[in-house]
C-alpha cells in the first residue's frame, strides 16, 4: 500500500531524502498553504509534518479523512489541537531530542548578551557611537541564576551555567531534590526563586497554568533588577506588564527569543525600550539542529506508517518494535472492542475496564488502557463513534504479580468514579473512568496535567 505524506512546512533536505527512501511513501511538499487551502489539502493524506508555520485545528482535522500521524519536527505542539487529534485516533508526534542543545546555548547567549549589554552597544559603535560609559554592565560570576523548569533544555542550561560559576537554582514539581542535587542545582519553591535569583530563564511549555506565569504580580515579588530571559513560548510572559516593570526599574532587562504574537506589531511596547533584547524565535536555528529535527521526524513518520512503531508520540504511548509484536494484535482488539461498544450503547460510557492475563499481562497495559497523558485506542474508538465531551480519569501506578492464564477482553459500564490497575481472579486490570463533562486529554510529557483531571501524569515543567 502506497502512503501519502503532505509537508505544509520546509523540510531540510536530509529529511526528505529519508522519506525518499522509503517506496511505500509518496511525497508532497506545499509549503506556504493558507488555513483555508490546508482544509481542503488534507483530504486523502495519511501522514502531515509541519514545523511551527502550520495550525492544525479541528476544523483541519475534521477534513482529513485519512490521516493517521502528524509529525511536528521540532518541541511544541501548541499549533496542533491534540485533544482534537486524539478523538480522531490520529497520532501527534514531535521530535523533543533535536534541538534541545541549540535552544539552550540560545538562553545562554542571551543571558551574556543582557548581562553586557551586547547588541545595544553594537548597534550604537554601527550608528557611530563610542558609548563606554553607557553601556555598564554586570559579571553572571556568582549571580543567582533561576531556571523554571528543569526538563531536557533546562537542565543543558543549568550544565552551562555552572560553568560560568553561577549559583544555579530551580523551580520543577516534578523533579526531585536527589535528581536536582545530582546536577548541582538546589530545588527550591517559585517563590523562593523569585526572591533570590538575579536572572530568571523559562523553559516550561505554554499550556493554559503557565500562560501568564511572568505578570505583575509574580514580577513584584522578584528581586528589583532581576533580568528575564525567554526561550520558550510566548504567552508565558505578560509582555505588557514585563514593559512596565522595566520601565519603573523592577526588572533591568529582558532577552526574548519569543513573543505572544510574531512576527510582533508595530510600536510593540517591549521593542520600544532599550533595556530589552529581541531575537525572531532562533532558538532551534542552527544547521546541526535543523538536520537532527528534519531526519528524525522524518524517520518516526516513516517507521510508523510503514512498520508499525510509534516514537516520541505525545497522545499515545511510544513502543519499541518488540514490544509491539506482541501488543499488536491486543491493540487491533481494542480497537474492535471500543467500536463494538460504541455502538451498543446508548450513552458514552462512565468507565472503561480493560482486562488482561497471559503473555499480554506482563508487558505495559498503557498502551491498551492509556495513562495520565494519553488517550488508548478504545477511548479513540469510543469518540470517533460515540462522540462527547468526556475526559479520563488517570489509573494509579499499582502493578500486579505475573498474571497466569491467556487473553484478553473488556467492557464498558456506568459505575462510580476512580481508577487503577489491579488485581482480580488471577488478572490484570486497567481501568479508564470517563466522567461525563471532561474532554479527552492528550497532553505533551513535558506539559502539566490540567487541574480538573487532578495531578500527576506530566514529568515536569508544570507550576502550580
Amino acid at each position: 500500500m502506497a502512503y501519502r505524506v503532505l509537508l505544509t512546512d520546509a523540510l531540510g533536505p536530509e529529511g526528505l531524502a529519508r522519506l525518499r527512501e522509503q517506496p511505500e511513501l509518496e511525497i508532497e511538499a506545499r509549503p506556504g498553504l493558507s488555513p483555508a487551502e490546508l482544509r481542503d489539502a488534507v483530504r486523502g493524506f495519511h501522514a502531515l509534518i509541519i514545523r511551527s508555520g502550520t495550525k492544525i485545528t479541528a476544523d483541519v482535522l475534521a477534513r482529513a479523512d485519512a490521516l493517521r500521524v502528524i509529525g511536528r519536527a521540532g518541541i511544541g505542539v501548541d499549533n496542533v489541537d491534540v485533544d482534537a487529534a486524539t478523538k480522531k485516533g490520529i497520532v501527534v508526534m514531535n521530535t523533543p531530542g533535536g534541538s534541545n542543545v541549540t535552544t539552550a546555548e540560545h538562553a545562554i547567549t542571551l543571558l551574556l548578551a543582557l548581562a553586557r549589554n551586547v547588541p545595544q552597544a553594537a548597534a550604537g559603535v554601527r550608528a557611530g557611537r563610542w558609548e563606554r560609559e553607557k553601556w555598564l554592565g554586570t559579571e553572571v560570576c556568582n549571580k543567582v541564576l533561576g531556571i523554571i523548569g528543569l526538563g531536557n533544555i533546562g537542565t543543558i542550561v543549568a550544565e552551562r551555567a555552572l560553568g560560568l560559576r553561577m549559583k544555579v537554582i530551580a523551580y520543577d514539581p516534578f523533579v526531585t531534590h536527589e535528581v536536582a542535587a545530582r546536577l548541582g542545582v538546589e530545588l527550591v519553591s517559585l517563590d523562593e526563586l523569585y526572591a533570590r535569583a538575579d536572572f530568571i530563564t523559562i523553559h516550561t511549555p505554554l499550556t493554559p497554568e503557565t500562560r501568564g506565569l511572568i505578570g505583575r504580580d509574580t514580577i513584584a515579588r522578584m528581586r528589583r533588577g532581576v533580568r528575564i530571559v525567554n526561550c520558550a513560548r510566548g504567552g508565558i510572559v505578560d509582555e505588557a506588564a514585563l514593559a512596565a516593570a522595566i520601565k519603573s526599574g523592577q526588572v533591568a532587562g529582558a532577552a526574548l527569543d519569543v513573543l505572544e504574537k510574531e512576527p510582533p506589531p508595530a510600536g510593540h511596547p517591549l521593542l520600544q525600550l532599550e533595556q530589552v533584547i529581541c531575537t525572531p524565535h532562533l532558538g532551534a536555528s542552527t544547521g546541526e539542529a535543523q538536520v537532527n529535527v528534519a531526519v528524525a521526524i522524518a524517520q518516526q513518520v516513516a517507521d510508523f506508517l510503514c512498520r508499525g512503531i510509534i516514537q516520541n508520540a505525545v497522545n499515545v504511548p511510544s513502543l519499541s518494535p518488540e514490544v509491539l509484536r506482541v501488543l499488536r494484535p491486543y491493540l487491533l482488539l481494542a480497537e474492535k472492542l471500543g467500536a463494538l461498544q460504541a455502538q451498543l450503547l446508548p450513552e458514552p460510557p462512565v468507565e472503561v475496564t480493560v482486562q488482561a492475563s497471559g503473555e499480554v499481562a506482563e508487558r505495559e497495559l498503557r498502551s491498551l488502557a492509556g495513562d495520565r497523558r494519553r488517550v488508548h485506542v478504545v477511548d479513540a474508538r469510543l469518540e470517533q463513534l460515540h462522540p462527547g465531551d468526556r475526559g479520563a480519569r488517570p489509573p494509579d501506578d499499582r502493578l500486579p504479580e505475573r498474571a497466569r492464564g491467556a487473553g484478553a477482553h473488556g467492557h464498558a459500564h456506568d459505575r462510580g468514579r476512580g481508577g487503577g490497575v489491579r488485581r482480580r481472579h488471577g488478572a490484570r486490570h486497567q481501568d479508564r473512568r470517563l466522567p461525563h463533562g471532561g474532554g479527552a486529554r492528550g497532553l505533551h510529557p513535558d506539559a502539566p496535567q490540567p487541574r480538573r483531571a487532578g495531578r500527576g501524569g506530566a514529568r515536569r515543567h508544570a507550576p502550580r
